[in-house]
């Protein structure tokens, strides 16, 4: 379980990581291209984001491990993605 403890760590550093480039990135156009940044493109980007991460976790793990099945995968990726968008 060590190995996979460690995995874990690398996974949630690898993706804070990728929050923080990505919020920085969107904050960038939204001050360098007002016009371009429209809210409901975002949200569109979200949409299929987090869609397409689901069907991935769901893909993975299924309903094999005791305590995590595809209903908490699922409002799992979406409570992250809302706090997501609530950093633009």
């Amino acid at each position: 379980m060590k190995a996979t403890d460690r995995m874990i760590s690398y996974i949630r550093r690898d993706e804070l990581s990728h929050v923080s480039m990505f919020t920085n990135i969107l904050r960038e156009i939204k001050k360098e291209f007002p016009a371009m940044r429209d809210e409901k493109t975002i949200y569109e980007m979200f949409a299929h984001a987090v869609d397409q991460e689901i069907k991935r976790t769901q893909h993975i793990l299924g309903n094999n491990i005791i305590g995590i099945n595809e209903y908490t995968t699922e409002t799992y990726t979406k409570r992250l993605a809302n706090n997501r968008l609530s950093l633009l």
